[in-house]
């Protein structure tokens, strides 16, 4: 993971970009570049709290 932290705060409309090859048939592959439209939680599982910016 390259320094990365393990957790990312994300949001709808956000901007994200690959920094690994993960799929590369459908398209996720380093330097893939996309928005976030929508996010989906597990069943029983609500989004936390925003941290304090």
């Amino acid at each position: 993971m390259s320094g990365l932290e393990p957790v990312v705060f994300l949001g709808k409309g956000a901007r994200v970009m690959l920094t690994m090859n993960l799929w590369s048939s459908v398209g996720l592959c380093n330097g893939a570049t996309r928005t976030v439209v929508d996010i989906i939680y597990q069943n029983n599982h609500q989004p936390a709290d925003l941290p304090i910016a």
